[in-house]
């Protein structure tokens, strides 16, 4: 039996060249922002576009593979699994992260 699912699937597009490093085991490690556009109408009944913006990080052979053919601009597809983090800064305020590991 499943204790929960925790999955992620966003259609938008890159807004950045992918970064693309490798682990000190050897991992390839391609992190890129994925922005998706959503469209309302408010209540003025005016067309809004509200767009938001995710983290996305990307291991192994499809990190190889984000890093040859994704650029900047160009429509992707993520699917993956939400991360929460938080770091302490030294000036002792706790900073909040959400990432795609895709």
């Amino acid at each position: 039996m499943s204790r929960g699912t925790n999955m992620a699937i966003l259609i938008g597009n890159a807004g950045n060249d992918p970064k693309v490093s490798f682990s000190q085991a050897g991992t390839c490690v391609a992190k890129l922002s994925v922005a998706t556009t959503e469209r309302y109408k408010n209540r003025d009944g005016e067309w809004k576009d509200e767009t938001s913006w995710h983290n996305v990080t990307i291991f192994g052979k499809a990190a190889e593979a984000v890093g040859e053919y994704v650029k900047k601009g160009r429509q992707v597809y993520v699917r993956g699994r939400i991360k929460y983090s938080k770091t302490t800064g030294q000036d002792g305020i706790e900073k909040y992260f959400t990432d795609i590991i895709a």
